[in-house]
């Protein structure tokens, strides 16, 4: 992540100098996480709050990656892993937003669809079927799942995730299968294409679906992600200019805390590629949305580092509340293995501390 002084430097470069906004790599700073020259201001003290807060709960851990799968292998021995899976989904919906995005994306699923004269044909749930651990007719390794759109349907390249590993990643990480993050993103493109009428672009479509992910591409930075995707065969179709441009209006229309349904309807209204690295009808509306919250492009880059921030901080709070529902069900169980493992720790010690160290040196 950028820091915070060279976004602000940054916006202030695009607000003096340009009068259309022309993406270009910004330096990554790896040691920036405490700034010491933040102004005064409520949006940098907020910013601050939220870094200390993901680096706290960074740092928690209810259990230990063993100790989860202890308690999986009992939870599937004792018939209960399907339960479990169920009050660990409502205590991450509960305690966190983590699974917001792919939420709203598959209420949007259920969206019924008219046609040309007016009549409904059914909702994308229905009319886009799902084919698990499908074969990749184009066999690139890279790509995890496709959205056809000439006989829509999707195909996800391994097969649906056991309850377990929804339980385990949950617990670890936080986060879904990947699979099933796969399976948003490609869900998120059959609505692109059909929800709304308009122009489809797909660099905009694309940036908008890797941006919903629950992983690294999720949350990675600018330039590493346009870096990763242009650089693959599988999106050699893609302009790398306006992908990048696509990345910066997305990430933008997320810190303006647009739903993912009001984004796609933006974003299918793009207006003319301008050639300066932006579509006038997105700069439009983001700058009229910055008109009507009385931001400047400064207030919006702290928008979008505190959007970032709470992703994280909600990520940890979903891995925490996913953690502290298999603590309950399985309390005994994990105290005895801590009592053994504290036991067993303390004999290693003995064996080199103490009278017992003393006693093997005078031997």
């Amino acid at each position: 992540m950028a820091s915070l002084s060279e976004r602000l430097e940054f916006a202030q470069q695009y607000r003096q100098e340009r009068v259309h906004y022309e993406p270009r790599m910004r330096p990554l700073v790896n040691d920036d996480l405490f700034c010491t020259s933040l102004p005064g201001e409520v949006y940098d003290r907020e910013l601050e709050a939220l870094k200390l807060q993901e680096l706290s709960f960074s740092h928690m851990n209810v259990l230990s990656t063993a100790e989860i799968r202890t308690c999986i292998r009992s939870a599937e021995r004792e018939g209960l892993v399907d339960d479990l899976k169920s009050r660990i989904l409502d205590a991450v919906r509960s305690e966190s937003r983590a699974l917001d995005t792919l939420d709203e994306v598959e209420a949007l699923g259920e969206v019924y669809l008219t046609s040309v004269n007016g009549n409904p044909v059914g909702s994308i749930n229905n009319l886009v079927p799902v084919t698990w651990n499908a074969s990749d007719i184009y066999g690139m390794p890279e790509v995890r799942g496709r959205y056809f759109l000439e006989a829509p349907r999707i195909d996800i390249y391994a097969p649906l995730p056991r309850v377990s590993a929804v339980v385990s990643t949950l617990c670890v990480a936080g986060v879904l299968p990947w699979p099933l993050q796969t399976y948003g993103h490609e869900k998120l493109h059959a609505l692109q294409y059909n929800v709304f009428r308009g122009e489809a672009v797909p660099e905009l479509f694309e940036a908008q679906a890797h941006r919903t992910s629950m992983d690294e591409r999720g949350t990675q930075s600018h330039d590493l992600l346009v870096k990763d995707l242009v650089d693959s065969p599988a999106y050699e179709d893609l302009d790398p200019k306006k992908f990048d441009a696509a990345i910066w209006v997305i990430d933008r229309l997320n810190a303006l805390g647009l739903s993912q349904k009001k984004a796609i309807s933006v974003i299918k209204q793009p207006g003319n590629w301008n050639g300066f690295g932006c579509w006038d009808g997105l700069e439009d509306f983001i700058r009229a949305e910055m008109k009507r919250r009385e931001i400047n492009s400064e207030d919006l880059e702290r928008e979008l580092m505190a959007y970032n921030l709470k992703r994280t901080i909600e990520t940890h709070k979903a891995r925490l509340a996913a953690c502290f529902v298999m603590y309950l069900e399985f309390r005994d169980i994990i105290d005895l293995r801590r009592r053994v493992d504290s036991r067993l720790r303390r004999g290693d010690e003995e064996q080199y501390t103490g009278e017992a160290a003393v006693q093997r040196v005078a031997v």
